[in-house]
């Protein structure tokens, strides 16, 4: 169903082309298209046609049957017949006297559907059917656990996630270590954690078809833009001024936008300008901020993106790792702060990001307690060469689609500010979700991450019976514990 994009219609994408050169394709041009391939399409049928139409899309959302079948209905009074949902329910109607019946009957179907079809009906000859299409023992193991996931056990069951150890897995990270990010995806969602991290599944890119850049892109071009800018001032005593100060971003940041440019696609040329532009401005509006407060509390840049590691317990059979994005030192006592710089595409930001000290808690805002755990015990670099204690944690977040004129959004987060009983109900969450990952853990956790989430054809969180076991079961209840804690 074609129709004309309400934002950019085709009149100001022809202008686009005849005043900017930028030729963006229109909408309603694909009507001609659309009405010689479906007459096409009926004049080669010798004997009937099938006019079918999608539903629903991926995301579940319903879809406008073509123009062209509300035509025909309408001038042959044809009668519409709808496709049962269930595959089990499609076979039932191959003996019905119905049209659609005989797309379903066994004359119709490919091996591998005929099979699924028998199966499904408990009709099946394993000599003549499993035995040539599939292999028999996959198929008595695959229908075993197929009637144990339907089950409503008390707990999870091993078809829920529980992998049990992985020995290699684990081997691996006692050598690499964790980063704090890494355990963030585990508090959030177990299954995420083991389809990201331990499977390494990943979604098919297609850069061609993408219209806007990706948050994360955008991100990554953010921290360049900051490492490039701030390089200019680590080893000056005095700070420039405000002015001087946005003069040199605006040349740092054209200088990276212009190479991204020539090394990879944009999408439509006028979208790119235009997020170019709040990109810039977001960025200038942390850089004011942030120099003003530098120049009052006496801190200067001191090292941009440097590796750290460490252990936050002498019994831990991991250490952590990662990479601050900048360390800020202050000559007058050696006191240091670690800033770190989080990209927002939402128009508000998430309720870890407003309240620091409870996502530590949770599990969801690691890297502030966890890096200044590391900071207090040992934080190496070679330009350091020696430890170096940090008091505090700051998050910036480059938000341009929320930040407001003179509007700063950052967070502080400091073990000053807690007494000893935080410190340890840290100590606890964190062991709690590394054990989880070193038992093979990997149950489905729902949340408002889902909404999100990029793999969500191979969750089954809405899966009746695995809901009654998750419900139940004792290791999801502790993780929920974990996730509802408070400062």
């Amino acid at each position: 169903y074609i129709r004309e994009d309400p934002i950019l219609k085709d009149e100001m994408r022809r202008r686009f082309e005849n005043t900017l050169g930028y030729k963006i394709g229109e909408k309603l041009a694909g009507y001609e298209e659309e009405k010689l391939l479906f007459y096409l399409m009926l004049d080669a049928a010798e004997d009937r046609v099938y006019l079918i139409y999608q539903r629903t899309d991926e995301e579940g959302d319903m879809k406008i049957p073509s123009w062209y079948i509300g035509e025909l209905q309408r001038l042959y009074a044809l009668k519409e017949e709808k496709v049962p949902r269930r595959l089990e329910d499609k076979f039932k109607i191959s003996n019905d006297n119905t049209a659609i019946s005989t797309l379903f009957h066994p004359y119709f179907l490919v091996p591998k559907e005929l099979s699924i079809g028998l199966l499904l009906q408990e009709n099946i000859s394993m000599s003549n059917i499993i035995h040539d299409i599939l292999n028999a023992k996959l198929y008595r193991i695959s229908m075993s656990a197929v009637k144990e996931m339907d089950r409503r056990h008390d707990s999870l069951i091993r078809f829920d996630g529980l992998t049990g150890p992985i020995e290699t897995y684990w081997a691996n990270k006692r050598d690499t270590g964790f980063s704090p990010t890494i355990l963030e995806d585990y508090a959030r969602c177990p299954f995420l954690y083991f389809v990201r991290h331990v499977l390494s599944v990943r979604d098919i890119e297609y850069p061609e078809t993408e219209d806007l850049i990706s948050p994360l892109i955008l991100g990554d071009l953010c921290h360049m833009i900051l490492k490039k800018f701030y390089e200019r001032f680590i080893e000056y005593t005095e700070l420039p001024s405000i002015d001087e100060a946005e003069k040199a971003l605006e040349e740092d940041a054209m200088e990276i936008l212009l190479q991204f440019e020539k090394e990879k696609p944009t999408g439509y040329h006028v979208l790119w300008e235009v997020q170019k532009e709040k990109l810039i401005k977001a960025i200038k509006q942390i850089i004011r901020f942030d120099m003003d407060y530098m120049k009052k509390e006496g801190y200067r840049p001191y090292l941009l993106e440097a590796g750290m590691y460490g252990y936050i317990n002498d019994t831990d059979e991991v250490f952590f790792q990662g990479i601050i994005d900048r360390i800020d030192r202050r000559a007058s006592d050696e006191t240091y702060r670690i800033i770190d710089y989080k990209y927002r595409s939402g128009k508000s930001l998430r309720t870890e990001d407003k309240n620091i000290y409870n996502g530590a808690l949770r599990g969801i805002k690691l890297q502030p307690p966890i890096y200044l755990f590391i900071s207090e015990l040992q934080l190496k670099s070679p330009s350091v060469g020696g430890d170096m204690p940090a008091d505090t944690f700051t998050f910036y977040y480059i938000a341009p689609h929320i930040q407001k004129e003179n509007a700063i959004y950052c967070s502080d987060f400091s073990f000053q500010e807690k007494d000893g009983d935080y410190y340890k109900s840290i100590f606890e969450t964190v062991e709690h979700l590394v054990k989880g990952i070193k038992e093979g853990l990997f149950f489905v956790f729902p949340g408002t991450h889902c909404r999100g989430c990029e793999y969500v054809a191979l969750c089954r969180k809405d899966y009746d019976p695995l809901r009654w076991r998750r419900e139940r079961d004792n290791m999801v209840k502790a993780h929920y514990r974990i996730r509802r804690k408070k400062a």
